[in-house]
């Protein structure tokens, strides 16, 4: 996150303590929205939300948190970060 502020602070006019404050107050708020169940949409960046794997049950009011088995977040990439996989260039670093 160093690295990230820095390059962040050097193309704004913030510092790069700000930005590390605003990274980290971001990847915060972002868990808290996640945990109470909304999806977090940052526009041409992308959208994260959480999913869930577990058993099933034989009706609706059989099924509690004990089948939940894991959960993950999923992140779905905006218009701009497709655009850029679209434009990569591989090479071999020897």
């Amino acid at each position: 996150m160093d690295a990230l502020s820095e390059k962040i602070a050097y193309s704004t006019t913030a510092t790069s303590a700000d930005c590390y404050l605003i990274i980290l107050a971001l990847v915060k708020t972002i868990s808290q929205e996640l945990e109470q169940g909304n999806a977090v949409r940052l526009g041409h960046m992308g959208s994260f939300k959480i999913s869930v794997k577990g058993t099933g049950a034989e009706s609706p009011n059989a099924l509690n948190a004990t089948n939940i088995r894991s959960a993950r977040i999923n992140f779905q990439p905006g218009k701009d970060f497709k655009r850029m996989l679209t434009t990569l260039k591989f090479e071999v670093k020897r």
